[in-house]
């Protein structure tokens, strides 16, 4: 059949309206539905891990070069990765269609990428996403927020080798690290912030009748390491600030005061809201009490 020329127009603006990469995405997007039946499992993860072994990286993740995301992944990683689909680390038994995750393996990094793909009911996403992704980094569990940080994580890992051999990491109890944190002069967190204790700092700017609780674990999820201190304060209007505390300088035995991990602030019916800084964090929380204080004396 041809086309006339205002058929061939018609395409053509098809085309360019959906765009070429979306196109070709869409031509060569697999079959992620497992039959049983008719064919082994390893069908399914074959099709799924040639499709995204052959997808642009720059198309999974802006800053990733324009090549194939299988080639990009060999030059940082090198051949020895291992390839395969699983279930996006949902686990268990769920009824209706569970992620599909292409993942890859190196073991000698103890590394693992999560690339998500699509649904077992057939739905492919276009493009696929990063998902999640880790890799130990001595005895220092690290987790990765993009793709694009694997190249840089992998480099410090090998340079800081012998630094983590010869500094391990030791396991902290609460009241040790509570203690240790309470202890530490505010300046020596944040420059900003005047020569105080940290405990004394930050009871003095709560206001009364805040209920503060104290909490121990991994900076980057539960049992992972490094640890972090996490103070919890409940406002009694209900907003509540969330501070973290990083504590590997102290679980390596240095005499090196600890750091900011995060600090949020969640304005009740309001927002959650992230800061830099403690600094940053005590200048927006001041103002917000003051404007509370002057709208209930109205």
């Amino acid at each position: 059949m041809r086309l006339s020329g205002i058929g061939c127009l018609a395409v053509i603006s098809v085309i360019l309206s959906i765009g070429i990469p979306e196109i070709l995405l869409a031509a060569n997007q697999p079959d992620l539905k497992w039959n049983r039946d008719k064919e082994p499992y390893a069908a399914v993860e074959k099709r799924t891990v040639d499709y995204i072994q052959a997808i642009n990286a720059s198309e999974i993740e802006k800053g990733l070069p324009n090549k194939p995301l299988g080639q990009w992944i060999e030059e940082i990683l090198g051949n020895d990765v291992k390839w395969g689909i699983n279930d996006c680390g949902e686990g268990g038994d769920r009824e209706g269609p569970v992620p599909v995750c292409a993942s890859i393996e190196k073991t000698f990094e103890s590394l693992f990428l999560y690339v998500a793909v699509g649904d077992s009911d057939g739905t492919v996403s276009n493009p696929p996403q990063f998902f999640f992704g880790g890799m130990k980094q001595g005895d220092k569990d690290y987790r990765f927020k993009k793709l694009i940080d694997v190249p840089k994580a992998l480099e410090d890992s090998r340079k800081n080798e012998t630094f983590y051999k010869a500094n391990p990491l030791k396991q902290l109890s609460l009241n040790e690290a509570t203690t240790f944190v309470n202890n530490t002069f505010v300046k020596q967190i944040d420059a900003m912030l005047p020569n105080q204790k940290f405990g004394e700092w930050l009871k003095g700017i709560l206001p009364p009748g805040t209920e503060q609780k104290w909490d121990l674990d991994g900076c980057d999820g539960r049992g992972l390491q490094p640890q972090c201190l996490v103070s919890v304060n409940r406002l009694p209007n209900e907003s509540s600030v969330l501070i973290t505390i990083g504590l590997e300088n102290r679980q390596r035995g240095l005499n090196v005061p600890p750091y900011l991990q995060s600090v949020s602030f969640y304005k009740v019916r309001d927002r959650v809201r992230n800061y830099s800084s403690l600094s940053e964090f005590e200048k927006d929380f001041q103002t917000y009490l003051s404007t509370t204080t002057s709208q209930r004396k109205k």
